[in-house]
């Protein structure tokens, strides 16, 4: 992801390689999708280029940036913080964070939490 290498890097390094993963899931039927730790705001738009049916990005991605440019793509898959919340918080946090989530994705069937 964006912390380990450049938006460039991942484009001319990675993307090549997600983009025949993806094309070779397809040609046997079967949906891809494409999981980047981090903070992946930068990468999103390369990322939806793969060719994946769905990103599970990490908590540090923009919900509400992922929603704007994945509604019509792919499927939004995450992103609740996995220590932080759901291991470590209270039920009332995590409650909170699912109802975020829920308010973000609530005008599209492209959402798994």
């Amino acid at each position: 992801g964006p912390e380990l290498i450049s938006p460039d890097m991942f484009r001319t390094f990675a993307l090549p390689y997600e983009r025949r993963i993806a094309d070779a899931s397809h040609a046997l039927g079967l949906p891809y999708f494409l999981h980047i730790c981090g903070n992946t705001e930068p990468i999103i738009d390369a990322m939806l280029e793969s060719g994946s049916d769905g990103l599970e990005l990490d908590y540090r991605t923009s919900p509400q940036l992922a929603h704007d440019k994945m509604r019509d793509r792919a499927v939004f898959i995450g992103n609740i913080d996995p220590s932080g919340v759901l291991a470590l918080g209270t039920p009332e946090l995590v409650e909170q964070k699912t109802r975020e989530l829920l308010t973000v994705f609530a005008d599209t069937p492209r959402f798994i939490l």
